[in-house]
């Protein structure tokens, strides 16, 4: 059974160890378009910054199967396993934090469609667009406003 949404405090290794495999497998899969080693040589620095960020995650049972994070109003990103997507989990998330917040803003790939359509179905707009210049990508700057 899946859990009520928590806020992880003093995130354990364990979780942190979940969130990460997660976070890796999730970006390896839906930016194809970037090579996996480029996730790879950033895993490191994610461990480093994913405990400064508010965690907002589902469990099922003692497993974390999906997560939003969450610095001051940027999201760094919402994740959810293979097996969970479609089924509401990342909806959830979003709404949970943007019932705490006034406005919210974000940053995603142009190609990563999916994401793009998935932050405008839930009232984001693109607000800005650059190129990430470590892969050459084009980013949109996405951002939300209570209303």
């Amino acid at each position: 059974m899946i859990r009520l949404i928590t806020v992880l405090k003093d995130i354990k290794p364990q979780e942190l160890d979940q969130i990460l495999a997660i976070w890796l497998q999730s970006n390896i899969e839906v930016h194809n378009f970037i090579p996996k080693k480029h996730w790879i040589n950033n895993y490191e620095y994610v461990k480093g910054e994913l405990p400064k960020a508010k965690i907002y995650a589902y469990h099922k049972d003692s497993q974390i199967v999906a997560f939003l994070g969450l610095t001051k109003r940027y999201i760094t990103g919402t994740f959810v396993q293979n097996v969970w997507q479609n089924k509401g989990l990342g909806t959830n998330l979003l709404n949970r934090v943007k019932n705490e917040n006034t406005e919210l803003n974000l940053s995603v790939y142009a190609k990563n469609k999916t994401a793009v359509d998935f932050y405008k179905k839930n009232d984001f707009s693109i607000s800005s667009q650059n190129t990430d210049t470590d892969v050459q990508e084009l980013e949109y700057q996405m951002s939300w406003n209570k209303k």
